[in-house]
């Protein structure tokens, strides 16, 4: 939930959303920092860590923005298609819900029939990641975190502005 205040926007999620992604950030550092420090053969651990905390990271923002949408009351389509774009051709809050999803889901795919959303997840990371960093390889959301961010080094801070940008599309739309 948010309040204009004098034509100011102050929205206690995203302030809450900025503090969730500084800590997750700072343990990715550590986690990178350990792996750089050590022999760098043991990789599995390091990254396997490295993907949970991503997975985090995509899930918090993905509660972010469902908040913001079901605040302004706005359907769920709608709200994914607004916002700014990744160079990719897709919506950037797009991206981050199939990775958030990616994350929640991907344990149960072998248990599911209908593969409609794994394949849609699929079709999204590999738009996202010219270098490729598809779902059926190793640590997908590094990849798409990495290709949603450059230029700057990976880390979840720079979606902070992105989802601030793309709230203010979506107040635009609800007026």
């Amino acid at each position: 939930m948010f309040l204009i205040i004098d034509g100011d926007v102050a929205d206690w999620d995203l302030d809450m959303l900025a503090e969730i992604l500084a800590v997750i950030d700072r343990q990715l550092d550590s986690i990178l920092s350990d792996w750089h420090k050590s022999s760098k053969t043991v990789e599995l651990p390091c990254f396997e860590r490295a993907e949970h905390i991503m997975g985090l990271g995509f899930v918090s923002c993905q509660a972010y923005m469902t908040a913001t949408y079901g605040f302004l009351n706005m359907p769920k389509s709608k709200a994914l298609a607004a916002g700014p774009l990744h160079r990719s051709g897709q919506r950037i809050v797009e991206i981050v819900n199939h990775g958030a999803n990616y994350w929640k889901h991907r344990e149960e795919w072998h248990l599911d029939r209908s593969p409609t959303n794994q394949n849609r997840i699929g079709a999204a990371f590999d738009a996202v990641e010219a270098a490729g960093f598809p779902i059926g390889q190793d640590y997908p959301l590094s990849g798409v975190l990495t290709a949603l961010v450059e230029p700057e080094p990976m880390a979840f801070k720079p979606l902070v502005a992105m989802l601030a940008r793309w709230r203010e599309d979506l107040r635009g739309d609800s007026r």
